[in-house]
């Protein structure tokens, strides 16, 4: 059974997180990033986006199947309690209930 976890980026993570998110990036509207992150940018992320918001995993036997954070949605100090959420699923787990599932746990960590 899939399992909930803290993303790690000194771990496989980043990779395994880019790899999902490059097709969203370069066959869809969703992201309006142009050029797929790396790894180490993924994992830059990571870090950066931890010290106030989840970044949460869901896995099976070792395999990322989706991932899902929140961000800060704006800089300003009036916007300090307004998050971004983000959810990505790999291609082949679409339809399965684990983008519900991962997507409930964020925003019962946020509440």
């Amino acid at each position: 059974m899939a399992r909930l976890r803290l993303a790690d980026p000194e771990s496989s993570d980043p990779a395994a997180i880019a790899a999902i998110y490059a097709p969203w990036v370069l066959d869809s509207t969703v992201s309006f990033e142009l050029e797929v992150p790396g790894p180490d940018e993924i994992a830059r992320r990571i870090v950066a986006t931890s010290q106030f918001f989840p970044w949460l995993i869901l896995e099976d036997e070792g395999r990322i199947l989706a991932y899902a954070y929140a961000s800060r949605w704006r800089g300003r100090p009036a916007y300090d309690w307004i998050c971004e959420t983000s959810i990505y699923v790999a291609g082949d787990a679409m339809g399965t209930g684990h983008g519900r599932r991962i997507y409930g746990a964020l925003l019962e960590i946020l509440a």
